[in-house]
């Protein structure tokens, strides 16, 4: 594909098929802001953890494949990248949830108090979107396989980790009456 004719990796005519379905998404989120503004954001947010979860699925497959040095899995490598494209969607969308409408969390106590859970919230996406660009960096980059493996080694801890906390936070805190 000619680099002139492509935006986002996307074709001219694939960006002309896909404008009317995003404008008709946007017209009916801000629809939904106005008629039931509590459903909408609970909605954004759902859709946001699924594009945040593909995204790190295709990241941590990446990894695990690198750590266990799985040789046949060059085919599917450049479909697990492109998967990896959805996680500034899926973090766009729960940043934008938890900070233009924190009522869908009831912040409580100290742990899970506003300033500390916005603080971890940004961690969160920020780490494990920095780390998956160095995964996808490495994976792309196939001269430095000792550097890949390390690297895939730190994101599957990092990962659990996160996972872990982030679950704890961004799930469970969803109901009133979690401490």
């Amino acid at each position: 594909m000619n680099r002139e004719n492509s935006l986002f990796g996307l074709s001219r005519q694939a960006i002309f098929c896909y404008t009317p379905f995003i404008l008709v998404s946007a017209v009916a989120f801000l629809f939904g802001v106005f008629w039931e503004p509590q459903r909408i954001w609970a909605d954004l947010l759902v859709v946001s953890f699924y594009l945040f979860g593909l995204g790190l699925g295709g990241a941590l497959f990446l990894a695990l494949l690198s750590v266990t040095g799985a040789r046949w899995s060059s085919s599917i490598q450049p479909i697990l990248v492109k998967m990896t494209a959805l996680l500034p969607a899926g973090a766009a969308g729960i940043a934008l949830v938890v900070f233009a409408r924190p009522s869908l969390y009831p912040f409580q106590a100290f742990w899970l108090g506003r300033p500390l859970f916005l603080f971890r919230t940004l961690l969160y996406l920020v780490v494990l979107w920095t780390m998956t660009s160095f995964l996808v960096r490495a994976t792309r980059n196939e001269e430095i396989e000792q550097k890949r493996v390390g690297l895939s080694g730190a994101f599957l801890v990092v990962f659990s980790l996160i996972c872990w906390l982030a679950s704890t936070d961004w799930i469970m805190s969803l109901e009133p009456r979690w401490s």
